[in-house]
């Protein structure tokens, strides 16, 4: 079910999943993924179980392509997903588990923002919408040592904020992976992509067991109330 990641599967995936191996949740739970869309909709990795998910995406006009993408990958358990909309400033509800995937790089622009307002938007997530013992993961883009080739490109010239480990605080525990898995192929390039994302993927499993990088292309932050 890592197809849910969208795009640089493997690599988004395996500091995910190494999260949920030291920090399983326990089904049923009410989970909530901030942020989804039309290309990915981490949330649906929980699916089953009898956890009950609501997957949300900002602004509205995006709830159709996110609504297509849950009925491509729950199939008939599509009706048992909630989807809607919700913005990451204003989250409702409490929930055991919630997820946002490439949210905070778009909501906290260079430029127009700073660090420490994320860290403001995460503990307030974590003090109001975490039942206690929740958790709060987040998976965010990771400014790597090669960055500066990749300016110029993509998100990356609209001010999107790439982060490295140490602009996040206050959490239980971190994870990272990649260093040439550092942008989307996939949505450029269809299955061409997708094979150029698994040799990069297989290039960045193979530099992670010989060095420790200490600027990771993705990272997965966890934090526990």
């Amino acid at each position: 079910m890592t197809e849910v990641f969208g795009w640089n599967i493997e690599a988004w995936s395996r500091p995910f999943l190494c999260a949920l191996a030291d920090f399983p949740v326990r089904a049923p739970a009410d989970i909530l993924e901030i942020g989804a869309g039309s290309y990915s909709a981490v949330g649906l990795y929980f699916l089953g179980g009898g956890n009950r998910l609501n997957v949300t995406t900002y602004p509205e006009a995006g709830v159709p392509g996110l609504q297509a993408l849950v009925r491509r990958h729950a199939g008939d358990s599509a009706d048992a997903v909630r989807v809607g909309c919700m913005s990451a400033r204003e989250v409702t509800g409490t929930y055991d588990l919630v997820v946002m995937k490439s949210v905070l790089g778009g909501l906290f622009r260079l430029g127009s923002s700073s660090t420490d307002e994320v860290d403001a938007l995460i503990a307030g997530i974590v003090e109001r919408n975490l039942k206690p013992g929740g958790m709060l993961v987040t998976l965010d883009n990771g400014a790597t040592a090669i960055e500066p080739l990749f300016a110029r490109f993509g998100a990356r010239a609209n001010g999107w904020r790439y982060f490295v480990p140490s602009d996040f605080v206050g959490f239980t525990r971190q994870y990272g992976f990649g260093l040439f898995s550092s942008f989307s192929l996939v949505t450029r390039f269809g299955r061409l992509g997708k094979a150029i994302e698994h040799l990069l993927y297989r290039l960045d499993a193979l530099v992670f067991r010989l060095v420790r990088v200490a600027r990771p292309s993705v990272i997965v932050t966890v934090y526990r109330k």
